[in-house]
């Protein structure tokens, strides 16, 4: 559980991330900006990303992620926009809805917040 404290009160922190899925993906991409993580619960740079660099982007960002594993459906949708992936974590970023731009593997904060904002 993560916490936040602000003038000396600790609050729990809502987490802003979304599991995406065939049902709120259409919706969800159509936000200004997003980032989107493919991740397996299997692999440690994803779950890295996940718990620890993410989280701290979610004020500039609104953040979402899909299991490569759990939804091969949606996967394949992903894959039309950005290409084929062979390896996670792979990093989308989306605008007004079009797919921008990927990265393949984790990245620090310093660099994933570079690519949010030199697209």
């Amino acid at each position: 559980m993560s916490y936040r404290i602000e003038r000396g009160k600790i609050f729990e922190r809502q987490w802003k991330m979304i599991e995406l899925n065939n049902e709120n993906f259409d919706d969800y991409i159509f936000k200004s900006k997003i980032l989107i993580e493919i991740y397996t619960k299997t692999c440690n740079p994803c779950k890295i990303m996940k718990e620890t660099v993410l989280p701290q982007i979610e004020d500039q960002i609104d953040v979402g992620t899909i299991d490569a594993a759990g939804n091969m459906f949606l996967l394949n949708r992903v894959m039309s926009d950005c290409g084929s992936i062979s390896g996670v974590p792979v990093l989308l970023l989306y605008e007004n809805g079009q797919f921008v731009k990927r990265h393949n593997g984790a990245m620090t904060l310093q660099q994933l917040e570079g690519f949010i904002e030199n697209d």
